[in-house]
């Protein structure tokens, strides 16, 4: 601690209200007010702007620069899209194959000859090497209820086509009437004659006459 008179700081002169203190950093000679114990240490105003400024530049050194990070964020995206790209160049299909219409069960009946008609072109045209093989019906269960499905939907199709308007009115009046119940159509109902269908509707009116008094 140096006998200096007064502060280097402040310039004000040592005194009994004004004692004597030497900074812990830079070991000058100054006053309390230029050196307040803070935290078990004193420190002078000059060495606290000081350790204030280091601490501001080291925290602007931690910030990332923003132009660093958009290069870095444009270089992941460009990165990304050349794999998905790769990916895509790696899963299409590097040769042509004959393609055949798929007749699902759902198919409209209208729809059906003409999509077989295609199928059995592109089958006459193509070589044996490229014809698909069948699978057996009775080997596979799905096929099997599939092909019975197509066959009944077509076999109800040739029967619309050959129904008169009587059977078609009594046709429609059944179906409103176990839609009207939430019942489906019997088995085999379109390929009854007028005479069965007459009756069947007959039966379901008393049947619906029966439960309406109950």
């Amino acid at each position: 601690m140096t006998s200096a008179s007064a502060c280097p700081l402040c310039k004000r002169h040592f005194g009994i209200l004004r004692w004597r203190h030497e900074c812990d950093h830079c070991k000058k000679t100054v006053c309390d007010d230029c050196a307040p114990k803070l935290h078990d240490s004193r420190q002078c105003t000059a060495c606290a702007a000081k350790a204030k400024q280091l601490r501001q530049t080291q925290k602007l050194q931690q910030i990332p620069n923003p132009v660093s990070v958009g290069d870095e964020r444009a270089t992941r995206m460009r990165a990304a899209e050349e794999r998905m790209k790769a990916a895509m160049q790696r899963g299409r299909p590097q040769t042509r194959d004959v393609q055949h219409p798929v007749l699902s069960v759902e198919t409209p009946i209208r729809e059906m000859p003409q999509q077989q008609q295609m199928c059995d072109t592109g089958t006459s045209s193509s070589t044996h090497a490229d014809v698909p093989t069948r699978a057996n019906p009775e080997e596979n269960p799905v096929l099997a209820a599939a092909l019975r499905r197509r066959e009944q939907e077509q076999l109800g199709g040739n029967t619309n086509r050959g129904n008169s308007s009587e059977k078609m009115r009594l046709l429609s009046a059944i179906v409103a009437v176990l839609h009207q119940w939430g019942e489906d159509e019997p088995f085999g109902l379109r390929s009854m004659d007028e005479t069965k269908l007459q009756s069947y509707l007959c039966y379901l009116k008393s049947k619906d006459k029966s439960s309406a008094v109950l």
